[in-house]
């Protein structure tokens, strides 16, 4: 379970690159684990 989490936290890590502040970091980690379903409006 902590791999998962580890990978999940590494992988938000090299998507965060270039923001500038570890707040952005910390909302992609939540977008990625939440494994949330957004629909395009139409």
């Amino acid at each position: 379970m902590l791999e998962g989490i580890n990978r999940l936290v590494q992988s938000a890590k090299s998507r965060a690159r270039g923001y500038r502040s570890p707040r952005n970091l910390i909302a992609m980690i939540y977008l990625i684990g939440g494994r949330l379903q957004f629909s395009l409006p139409t």
